[in-house]
């Protein structure tokens, strides 16, 4: 078994990967953001473990676009316009998406999202509420 700072790196690698293959937007390691990871409690007859990045990306520079063939659509816009949308009907967010973007809502800038930091725990179910997240201290990379 990988040791954690190995672990981190491949997701990382992953991430950036992704990122490129599906919107074929290029960015460097250190600009992608560690954020939570979510995994399918086990008896659900589909399982998911998945990570998730925080990027912050200028609305003057290049901007990803829709390539992936794992969606029919995709986008890149603001957080309260995906939970606008959400609460409208007009998009569908699974229970992860939705609780993180309301969690980064909740912190109001880039900046404050980007100096939480939080420490990736592994969540193992869907139940609504906040989860309390601790502050980590220095990045595995």
């Amino acid at each position: 078994m990988p040791d954690a700072a190995a672990a981190a790196r491949t997701r990382i690698a992953t991430g950036l990967r992704e990122l490129a293959e599906e919107t074929g937007h290029v960015a460097a390691p250190a600009d992608l953001h560690p954020w939570d990871c979510w995994v399918t409690p086990e008896g659900v007859p589909k399982r998911f473990d998945v990570a998730f990045f925080v990027l912050p990306v200028e609305r003057t520079g290049p901007q990803p676009r829709h390539l992936t063939s794992e969606a029919v659509d995709s986008r890149w816009e603001g957080v309260g316009s995906l939970l606008d949308d959400a609460v409208a009907g007009r998009l569908r967010l699974m229970t992860p998406t939705r609780v993180l973007l309301e969690e980064l809502r909740a912190l109001g800038t880039v900046e404050a999202v980007l100096a939480l930091q939080p420490v990736i725990t592994g969540v193992r179910d869907d139940r609504a509420g906040a989860r309390p997240r601790r502050r980590q201290v220095t990045r595995p990379v």
